[in-house]
Formats: structure tokens, C-alpha cells, sequence
């Protein structure tokens, strides 16, 4: 989305003209006279002051030795990466990090302070997305949250900011500080990205605003240490994972259970051998018959892994397509005044006919131009960061037969 603001600069041609200015001030931490130069910060914008002032606090080195890029927008990380340093760089360990996309980029030391100090909690639970550009209200309610998150005594005011947003009150803190007067045609531009020197002015102008109102500059601000970190939270041990839950080892499988040997089969029934035969002879030869093998399978768990496929995992993107820039636009043409009647005309020649006749003066009124700031344009697009793990089947375990054994003598086949 582009929005506009337009600033308006008449000037009329006099014989004598006089062209005065009033910018921000910031006497009292201006950089001294030997602060590197940038090129591309004239001494005329109006983030001139506001630039010098981030660089000699430290908060900026430039893109370069020599350049600040104050169109270009901002990132996350780079966002995070000012308001820790505005905020002295305070040592922060690493231990505890969520964020996959955090590991040893410039801002990660920053990133992990903003955490801890509940400025930021990340696009997600496990990714921060340092690369992605800001927007304004995103980067507003930062800077908020970095002041203690104060409640505003009215709304913002702008009419794209409605009430009952996530950066509703932000906003409206911003506004009624004088940190932000919005981007023209009462209007914040919440989804316009946030550039760099948009944000060292929301700094700088929340620095002054601390000033006037007594409290502790940048210089010597305390860190809020009561806050508990992600580092120091106490995880719930309680919990057990699947890694350390019990097997159900009460249960009996196929290979522990028991057969039934106490049944005498019809094979080992004992025959009836002390009767007398018609001869009365007494019979001793009588012998066992052989038994019918009663056969019992052997079993084996058989475990198969799970199986899975790779997928790619994707992340949108911003992609800047055309820088900010500023158009100057005519308004209105240069013309010729009567002093005395107010004629008007744009014909030189007819305006001194008048005024000769008629014994007048008259002045040149010069013509009218508008500024025309543009933001950034751009697009997202998905760009893949990464692959995850999709499981097609479930690992499981499967009892196989491998042969069988007589329960009765112990034969195997």
C-alpha cells in the first residue's frame, strides 16, 4: 500500500526576499563538527538532525562509511538493533533462544534482549524474521513497548487507525508525544514500511521528549532487570516427555506366555496292565504308545520405522521493487500583481501598460510547487528457508512367527 504527503512551499518575489527555516533541535546531543558525513543526508532534510544525533549516540554507523540509505526500509533486525543500542547494548547471552532464524547475525545478541524484555516476541513461536521489512506500526508499538508500554489519555487521532488494534494505543501514545504527526492528510500509514530515517527520527524524538519531561536519558537509563527473562524461566520438569514414558511391561506377549503342560494327553494315559489273561499268566511287556506333538509357535517383535518425505517449508518475503523518492510538482504558474487595484496577470507586457497608465506598482508572484513524498513499492514473495519432516506411515512393532516347539517334549520345526 503507498500513501502520500504533500508539503506545500510558497514563496512570493519581493525586492527583497528572505527565506527562514525552523528544524528540530537537538543541541544537546548534536554531534561534534568532526562526526563522518554522509552523503545522502543533506543538511536540509528534515532527518538531518535526527540522523547526526543516532550517529554520534552510536545508535547508526550508515549502510557505509559515507551513506545512511534514509529512504531505504527498514528491518526487523535492524529496528532491534537501534533501540538496543539507544538503550547502551546491554550484555545479553544467547542461552534460551526460540528462534531458529536467530544464530550469529549482527542483530542476534538484540534480538534476544527485546525477548527477554517482552519488546518482541517474534513473527512466530520459533522464528523472529530479522530480514523482513518493518512497517510503521509495527516499529511504533516496539518503540512503545521499550518505554513501558504508557496508556495513552486520547486516541491517535489518524483516520486509518482504528481503536481495538494491537498498535491502537501505540499509536496514540506516539502522537500525543509528538514522536510521530503521521504522513500527511491525517493519516499514520500503518502498513507503509518503516524507513531509516523514519525510525532514528521516532527515536530521536522520543529521546527529547524524555528530556523535557525529566526522565532518565539514554545516557543513563537503567535497564529494566525486573523483568524475568526467557533465560531464567523455570521449565515444567513435571511433564513427562514420550521419550521418558514407562513401557507397559505388565502385559504378557506370545513369547512369555505359559503353555498348559499339565493336561495328560489320550497318548499318556496309563494303561490297565495288572489283569490276568485267560491263562493266568501275569503280563510285563506292556509299554508307553507314542504321543501327538503338540505344537506351540515361536514369536518374535519385529520393529519398522516410520516412513517419511522432506517437504520445502517457505517464508513471504518483502521485496522492494522501487526506492522512496520525492516528486516536486507545479501548483500554480507565476503571474503578475497590480499593488494598488490587485489585477492579476500573466501577460508582462499588459501588467506594465496597467501600471504606467494608472501611475502604480506591481510584483511578481512566483509560481507554486508541492513535494510529493513516495514510499517504497514492493511485493512479497515466498522464498523457501528451510525443508520439514512429513511422516507418511507410523513407526510400529509387528509379531512374526519363526517356527514352532512341541510344548509336551520340546521337539522344534
Amino acid at each position: 500500500m503507498k500513501k502520500k504527503f504533500f508539503k506545500l512551499i510558497p514563496t512570493v518575489l519581493t525586492a527583497t526576499m528572505i527565506i527562514s527555516a525552523t528544524l528540530p533541535a537537538y543541541a544537546d546531543t548534536k554531534p561534534a563538527a568532526s562526526a563522518s558525513s554522509f552523503s545522502d543526508v543533506g543538511s536540509g532534510a528534515w532527518y538531518h538532525d535526527a540522523v547526526y544525533w543516532a550517529a554520534d549516540k552510536g545508535i547508526t554507523a550508515g549502510t557505509t562509511k559515507t551513506t545512511f540509505s534514509p529512504m531505504k526500509s527498514c528491518t526487523r533486525g535492524e529496528i532491534v538493533s537501534f533501540l538496543w543500542r539507544y538503550e547502551g547494548s546491554p550484555k545479553t547471552s544467547l542461552a534460551g533462544n526460540p528462534f531458529k532464524d536467530v544464530t550469529n547475525q549482527y542483530y542476534a545478541e538484540a534480538v534476544m534482549w527485546a525477548k527477554n524484555n517482552k519488546i518482541t516476541a517474534g513473527t512466530s513461536a520459533t522464528t523472529f524474521s530479522g530480514e523482513r521489512t518493518i512497517d510503521r506500526k509495527e516499529a511504533i508499538t516496539l518503540l512503545w513497548r521499550l518505554e513501558g508500554s504508557q496508556e495513552p489519555t486520547k486516541d491517535a487521532g489518524f483516520s486509518d487507525i482504528p481503536s481495538g488494534k494491537y498498535y491502537s494505543k501505540a499509536v496514540a501514545w506516539a502522537a500525543e508525544n509528538n514522536i510521530t504527526n503521521g504522513v500527511g492528510n491525517n493519516q499514520f500509514g500503518p502498513d507503509n514500511p518503516c524507513t531509516r530515517a523514519q525510525i532514528v527520527k521516532f527515536i530521536a524524538n522520543t529521546d527529547s521528549v524524555q528530556a523535557d519531561d525529566g526522565k532518565t536519558t539514554d545516557d543513563t537509563r537503567k535497564p529494566n532487570d525486573v523483568k524475568a527473562t526467557d533465560d531464567t524461566k523455570k521449565p515444567d520438569d513435571g511433564k513427562v516427555t514420550d521419550d521418558t514414558k514407562k513401557p507397559d511391561d505388565s502385559k504378557v506377549t506370545d513369547d512369555t506366555k505359559k503353555p498348559d503342560t499339565g493336561s495328560t494327553s489320550e497318548d499318556t494315559k496309563q494303561t490297565d496292565t495288572g489283569s490276568t489273561s485267560e491263562n493266568t499268566e501275569k503280563s510285563d511287556t506292556s509299554t508307553t504308545p507314542a504321543h501327538e506333538h503338540n505344537w506351540v509357535a515361536i514369536t518374535k517383535t519385529v520393529h519398522h520405522d516410520a516412513v517419511t518425505h522432506e517437504e520445502p517449508v517457505y517464508e513471504e518475503k518483502w521485496v522492494e521493487d522501487k526506492p522512496a523518492w520525492e516528486e516536486t510538482k507545479v501548483v500554480s504558474n507565476s503571474y503578475y500583481k497590480c499593488n494598488h487595484c490587485g489585477w492579476t496577470t500573466t501577460d508582462h507586457l499588459a501588467m506594465i501598460d496597467h501600471v504606467v497608465v494608472e501611475g502604480y506598482s506591481y510584483s511578481l508572484i512566483p509560481e507554486q510547487v508541492q513535494t510529493i513524498y513516495h514510499d517504497a513499492e514492493g511485493h512479497t514473495e515466498k522464498v523457501q528457508t528451510g525443508t520439514k519432516t512429513v511422516v507418511d506411515k507410523q513407526a510400529y512393532d509387528e509379531t512374526v512367527t519363526t517356527g514352532y516347539k512341541c510344548s509336551i517334549c520340546g521337539a522344534t520345526k
